[in-house]
């Protein structure tokens, strides 16, 4: 298809690795900048922290932005310049 399944693993293998541990020991740790579990506030998110219910909050936000950046490198399916005349296909996919 679009992307090659390499590609793909060493996405995920990147993803797991070393991006997920750091932005979940964020939220997630008493260390941790973003959690409301530290001492030194210092003004951080309005002197609240970070309370992440059951987790979904740290796991959704990572997969949506990787997922965003994903998307952004692999690029378009269909170049812009297909749609030029034909914005009634645009409104028919709402429907």
């Amino acid at each position: 298809e679009r992307t090659q399944f390499g590609a793909y693993l060493g996405y995920s293998i990147f993803l797991t690795a070393f991006v997920y541990p750091v932005i979940s020991h964020w939220g997630w740790s008493s260390e941790g900048w973003l959690s409301a579990f530290r001492g030194d506030y210092g003004g951080l998110l309005f002197n609240c922290g970070y309370i992440d219910f059951a987790g979904s909050g740290i796991v959704h936000m990572t997969g949506g932005l990787a997922g965003l950046a994903g998307a952004y490198f692999v690029g378009s399916r269909i170049p812009s310049s297909a749609f030029k005349n034909c914005s009634f296909l645009i409104v028919f996919f709402f429907f």
